[in-house]
C-alpha cells in the first residue's frame, strides 16, 4: 500500500471496503461511501498535495477513491494484485496474472511490452519512468521508460516472489516463498540474497517496504498463524535484518485483528 505523506487509506480483501483515517495511529478509521464489496488487493495514493487514489480487485477491476469509492475501469478477468501511482493520480500502473496495463490521463492504455508467459504478483514505480515487477518462478522484470521491460533477475530456486520495493532508483529488494530476501544496490543489475540465517523454507514472505534512511520492513508468516516481522537496522552490507514474532488474536476473527508483539507495548489493531 503506498499513500500520501498525510492521510492515510485503509483496505480489506474479505469485506471489499475502504476506510479513510487522518490519524490511523489512534485507530480512527471511517468507512468510505461507495466501497464496492469486492475482494481489494491493492492501494495506491500519490504524494500530497494529490488526493485521488485507486484501489485493485480480485475481478479484475480498479475503483478511483476521492470522496467517494467509484468504478474506474475492467482491466482482465485475473485477480489485479498490484497498482502504483508513484508521482500524481493521471498516471499509474496494475498488475495481475499475466496482464500490465498503464494509465494515462485518459483512461487506460494497452501500451505495454514485456514477456507474459509468467504471473506477475506485484510492481513498485519510484518515478513515471523506473519500475520493477516480481512474480513466479524467482522473476524480476524492470523498465527504464514506463513501458518497454526486461528481464532482470531469475532466482536459481525459481521460487515465487511476492513483492517489490525501492527506495531509491538504485536500492531495492524482493521477497516471498521460502523466506526469500534479495537485494540490489544498483538498481537490479547485481542481486545478492540477505537474512539466510534467521529464515527458512517455512516462511512466506509477502510484503517489504523501506523508508527513505533506509530502514527496511518484511512481513511474512510462518505456517498459518505465526506471523513474521523482519526489520533491516542498517544497510550498509553488515546490517542483517532482526525477527520479530508476534500472534494474532483473536484467531479466527471476523471484524478486527490485533497484531501482538513481544513487547507489551506493541500492539497493532486492525480497523472495524
Amino acid at each position: 500500500m503506498t499513500t500520501g505523506n498525510v492521510n492515510f487509506v485503509g483496505y480489506t480483501k474479505d469485506g471489499g471496503n475502504v476506510y479513510h483515517s487522518t490519524d490511523a495511529q489512534n485507530g480512527n478509521w471511517i468507512l468510505m461511501p461507495g466501497s464496492p464489496g469486492v475482494s481489494l488487493y491493492g492501494i495506491s495514493f500519490p504524494p500530497l498535495p494529490d488526493t485521488i487514489g485507486y484501489c485493485s480487485s480480485g475481478a479484475g477491476d480498479v475503483y478511483r477513491i476521492g470522496t467517494y469509492v467509484t468504478f474506474d475501469a475492467h482491466i482482465t478477468s485475473d485477480a489485479l494484485t498490484s497498482i502504483c501511482f508513484p508521482v500524481s493520480s493521471d498516471e499509474g500502473w496494475v498488475l495481475g496474472g499475466t496482464t500490465i496495463r498503464h494509465r494515462i490521463a485518459s483512461g487506460w492504455v494497452i501500451d505495454q511490452n514485456y514477456s507474459s508467459g509468467r504471473d506477475y504478483t506485484s510492481l513498485y514505480f519510484k518515478d513515471n519512468t523506473h519500475g520493477w515487477a516480481s512474480g513466479e518462478e524467482g522473476s524480476v522484470i524492470y523498465t527504464t521508460d514506463g513501458k518497454n521491460w526486461v528481464v532482470e533477475f531469475i532466482d536459481p530456486g525459481q521460487r515465487t516472489f511476492n513483492d517489490v520495493y525501492f527506495s531509491d532508483i538504485l536500492q531495492g529488494w524482493v521477497v516471498g516463498q521460502g523466506g526469500l530476501i534479495f537485494h540490489t544496490t544498483d538498481g537490479g543489475l547485481n542481486w545478492d540474497p540477505e537474512a539466510g540465517d534467521i529464515t527458512n523454507n517455512n516462511m512466506m514472505l509477502w510484503s517489504v517496504f523501506a523508508t527513505p534512511d533506509p530502514t527496511v520492513y518484511v512481513t511474512g508468516t510462518i505456517g498459518d498463524t505465526t506471523g513474521v516481522l523482519l526489520k533491516y537496522t542498517s544497510t550498509s552490507g553488515t546490517g542483517e535484518p532482526e525477527m520479530q514474532n508476534f500472534s494474532i488474536y483473536p484467531n479466527p476473527c471476523s471484524d478486527v485483528l490485533y497484531l501482538q508483539f513481544n513487547q507489551p507495548e506493541k500492539t497493532f489493531r486492525s480497523p472495524s
